[in-house]
C-alpha cells in the first residue's frame, strides 16, 4: 500500500489501453530497428489462446492490479527482425534470440509503463521471461479477457497481448 496518501488508478481493458499498447509497440520497433510496424487494430477477446514460436512475457504490477504483457513471434518473423542488428545472422531460435525477445518485451513494457504512469497508474519495474517452443500456446491462467493487438512487419506478423488479473 502507498504511504504518501495517493492511490494508483485501476486499469481496465479498453480502447485507451489498446492505443497505448499499439503506439508503444510501433515506437519501439521504429526506434530499435528502424522498421515500420503496422497495427492490425486491437480487440478484447474472451477465452483467448495465442500461439507463437518464441514469446516474451512480463508481469505488470501496481498496488491495485496485476496484469501481464506478452509479445509473441513466429520464428521467421523474429529472425528477420533481429538479423537487422545481428552479425553473423541468426538462423534458429537460440540464446541470442531469447535475449532479444526478452529485451524487446522489456523495452515495450517500459514505454507502456511510462505512458500509464504519466496518467497516474504507478506500475513498477519487472523482469521479463521468455517462452520457446514451436507453436506454443499462450493462455491466461485466469478467466480474464485478453486485449489482443496483431502487427505486421516486413518480416512477417507478430502479436502483443495484455491480460488483467481479475477482470471479466
Amino acid at each position: 500500500m502507498r504511504t504518501d496518501g495517493s492511490a494508483a488508478k485501476c486499469l481496465s481493458l479498453d480502447d485507451a489501453l489498446g492505443e497505448i499498447l499499439i503506439e508503444s509497440t510501433v515506437k519501439v520497433f521504429s526506434m530499435t530497428f528502424g522498421i515500420d510496424v503496422t497495427s492490425q487494430g486491437h480487440q478484447i477477446v474472451p477465452n483467448f489462446q495465442g500461439k507463437g514460436d518464441v514469446s516474451g512475457s512480463v508481469g505488470m504490477v501496481q498496488d491495485r492490479i496485476e496484469a501481464s504483457l506478452t509479445v509473441s513471434f513466429p520464428e521467421s518473423t523474429i529472425l528477420g527482425i533481429i538479423n537487422l542488428v545481428y552479425d553473423p545472422a541468426v538462423t534458429e531460435i537460440n540464446m541470442s534470440t531469447k535475449q532479444a525477445v526478452g529485451e524487446l518485451t522489456n523495452v515495450i513494457y517500459g514505454v507502456i509503463k511510462q505512458a500509464l504512469n504519466e496518467r497516474g497508474y504507478q506500475f513498477k519495474m519487472a523482469i521479463p521471461s521468455v517462452i520457446v517452443g514451436k507453436s506454443h500456446s499462450i493462455q491466461p491462467i485466469s478467466k480474464s479477457s485478453t486485449l489482443v493487438a496483431p502487427f505486421e512487419t516486413p518480416y512477417g506478423p507478430f502479436s502483443a497481448y495484455l491480460v488483467l488479473q481479475g477482470q471479466p
